[in-house]
């Protein structure tokens, strides 16, 4: 709402003349080990990206769901992002747009080499887990506010966050 309308559009908020959008979030845990204990869990409203660090080098980032062994990609980088975030940084790797109040995750590799370039779109209740190859050096980055170094021994696991963002139209 702009100031201009405010003064006419707070009224018909405040009786009821909205509708309430429910969006999905991320949640992403950073387990580590053989015991895949959790060091880190971190919430989205639009991706969770693991990337490469400070060097420019292609990373090997395995990615399973639900356990089961789907693709290993090369390439600089791998997003997970919910619906809304499908028109961010997603969109721009050449992923696709995703009605925003969809219950799924989209995963998009960035700059695939010589691997499956196209996104891929899961179900909500999903497991999915990134893990960058042995001695390869990638960064976690969750709505661009997080950027953490992984470890050697690290995995992302991203799935459906219990928690929902509500947009007011």
């Amino acid at each position: 709402v702009t100031v201009d309308e405010a003064e006419k559009k707070i009224p018909d908020y405040i009786n009821g003349k909205h509708r309430v959008e429910q969006r999905m979030m991320l949640q992403a845990s950073v387990v580590t080990g053989s015991d895949r204990v959790s060091r880190m869990e971190v919430h989205a409203l639009n991706d969770v990206v693991v990337g490469r660090g400070a060097v420019p080098q292609l990373l090997d980032i395995g990615v399973t769901i639900d356990g089961a062994p789907l693709v290993t990609y090369r390439a600089d980088g791998v997003i997970a992002a919910t619906p809304t975030g499908s028109t961010g940084y997603a969109l721009s790797a050449g992923g696709p747009l995703m009605f925003p109040e969809a219950r799924a995750i989209l995963i998009q590799p960035l700059a695939a080499h010589i691997s499956l370039q196209t996104g891929l779109v899961v179900a909500e209740d999903s497991a999915i887990e990134l893990r960058v190859g042995e001695g390869q050096e990638a960064v976690l980055s969750v709505d661009a506010f997080t950027d953490t170094k992984l470890d050697r021994e690290d995995g992302v696991i991203v799935e459906s966050s219990s928690h929902v963002a509500l947009f007011l139209r």
